[in-house]
């Protein structure tokens, strides 16, 4: 999911271009040449030149080294036991490198399976350290295995952290209608709520066919710093999986987690009122009483 880069991060790029820089040191060693041919030269105008095309050449170094980062390669090659695959490996670990620092110098992180709920806690955990105000996580989680969740024991201790440092969780469960009259479903999902309400996390409950398709995406936001978006869910042991990492543009992904919490009773109360009403029924199961309460809410 790449951005379009900014106008300023355009410029650096276009100060730092390789062809550029050739272009005009080749034009501050011809033009001392062409005007000595041509016989004709104001030599205050090539003084000025000159000094203009190395002060060029000074600052745009030192932009350079501010915003990029140098990374040494291999002094010899040949020194490896199989140059052409070493040669290989080296290329391929170097493209995705630069990839990804050119990702996150434009304000966003692509993650891909084991990686995703690492991150999730990395991101938890800078919010506690940095003490970003505000200290609070809205969170949208498209329930569809609560098993998926209640295994990410990392993130849940992280979780955990946050709250005991002071830190506000709000989270709220988006499920599919279907799956709230499953009882094989609903057992699970109260007993993850029950121990996301135990770490002192805030729970609240949504129908997902009740919600507008946009604020049905899974979505973290950590404050007013980041954002992280799960493109394609994981699975159980999060072999699968890709997010995305945003820390621009946050406040547009606050106000979605804001609308889908406010929707309808409001979120706490549609999770207090769906479990008042299925948790009698746990002992004999009716899907039609439960499916008019999911209606209700």
């Amino acid at each position: 999911m790449a951005q379009r880069p900014d106008l300023m991060t355009r410029i650096i790029d276009a100060l730092n271009n390789k062809a550029l820089s050739a272009l005009i040191g080749i034009v501050s060693l011809a033009a001392p040449v062409a005007a000595w041919v041509v016989g004709h030269v104001n030599l205050v105008l090539l003084v000025v030149g000159q000094e203009a095309l190395i002060l060029f050449f000074v600052v745009t170094r030192l932009w350079s080294d501010r915003t990029h980062i140098r990374l040494r390669r291999t002094n010899s090659i040949e020194a490896m036991d199989n140059p052409p695959f070493y040669d290989r490996i080296r290329s391929q670990v170097e493209r995705s490198l630069t990839t990804e620092y050119r990702r996150i110098a434009d304000g966003y992180l692509t993650v891909n399976g084991p990686a995703v709920p690492l991150t999730s806690v990395m991101l938890v955990d800078a919010l506690i350290a940095t003490e970003t105000q505000p200290q609070r996580i809205l969170a949208v989680d498209r329930t569809t295995d609560p098993h998926v969740l209640t295994g990410r024991r990392e993130y849940l201790d992280a979780n955990r952290r946050f709250i005991d440092s002071g830190g506000r969780i709000d989270r709220l469960f988006v499920v599919r209608r279907q799956d709230l009259v499953d009882e094989d479903f609903v057992r699970p999902l109260l007993k993850l709520i029950d121990h996301h309400q135990e770490l002192g996390v805030i729970c609240g409950l949504a129908v997902r066919e009740h919600l507008r398709q946009q604020d049905t995406v899974d979505t973290v936001v950590f404050g007013d710093a980041a954002v992280l978006i799960e493109d394609e869910q994981g699975d159980a042991a999060y072999t699968q999986g890709r997010s995305t990492v945003f820390f621009k543009g946050i406040e547009g992904y606050s106000e979605g987690c804001t609308r889908a919490w406010e929707h309808g009773l409001g979120a706490t109360t549609a999770l207090r009122t769906y479990r008042d009403a299925v948790r009698p029924l746990m002992d004999a199961w009716d899907p039609q009483q439960a499916a008019d309460v999911v209606e209700s809410l």
